[in-house]
């Protein structure tokens, strides 16, 4: 299975390889969410699986949710999935997902040790991992995408291409942690945004899905959902 998907503003591509029983979709929200440009995803459980979107006022880390009056279910269909607008009770009856998300940034020497097993990415400097939960394992999600970037930016220090934009090339592989399964491969390209936010913005919901946002600035209008067996 392939797909490709664009992000509309940060010029992000992301092509899809995946195994069977994967099922991967490239979502695009159709109203603006009406939050700030630190706004971001909470994703809630009920009979279907819910998304919507909020800020926090006055405190980025602890002030109170202020959320978007846009919700959305994801339905499956022959595609994948699509977004169907959902009600204000099926939002507030569905249970809030807890995001997973332990962001390792390293170079050449980058290695995760998950259980009795080692990864190591062999790609591009600088490579990043992020974890469904890297000291607590096992975990109810036991998953794990380890992947690297390059930049014309990137002057060869990890910090340079951390804190301004550049153009380059990304890729993910997404894996079972604890038996090295691999679920699939996510390859693209970025153009004048920060691949460190990029990459840094993906997690992990349960289920197990894997989330990468391909709009990271202030829309959110626009991101890759996997589903995984």
């Amino acid at each position: 299975m392939v797909i490709t998907a664009c992000g509309r503003k940060t010029g992000v591509t992301a092509e899809v390889q995946a195994e069977t029983g994967v099922v991967c979709a490239d979502l695009h929200v159709p109203h603006a969410w009406e939050v700030t440009r630190w706004g971001d995803f909470e994703f809630r459980r009920g009979e279907r699986l819910l998304m919507g979107a909020f800020y926090r006022k006055g405190d980025p880390q602890s002030g109170p949710r202020l959320y978007s009056r846009y919700r959305y279910a994801l339905v499956r269909n022959q595609g994948g999935y699509a977004l169907e607008p959902t009600s204000q009770d099926e939002w507030n009856g569905a249970e809030p997902l807890m995001r997973y998300s332990d962001i390792v940034y390293g170079g050449d020497r980058l290695r995760v040790k998950v259980g009795d097993r080692s990864y190591r990415y062999p790609g591009p400097l600088p490579a990043v991992a992020v974890m469904s939960r890297m000291m607590n394992f096992p975990d109810p999600i036991d998953g794990l995408a380890i992947g690297g970037f390059d930049g014309t930016e990137s002057h060869g220090d990890l910090g340079a291409l951390l804190s301004s934009p550049a153009d380059g090339r990304y890729l993910l592989d997404l894996y079972q942690a604890s038996t090295g399964r691999k679920y699939a491969t996510i390859t693209g390209e970025y153009h004048s945004i920060n691949p460190g936010e990029l990459l840094g913005r993906s997690f992990w919901i349960e289920g197990p899905w894997f989330i990468l946002p391909l709009e990271v600035h202030r829309d959110l209008r626009h991101l890759l959902v996997c589903d995984l067996p």
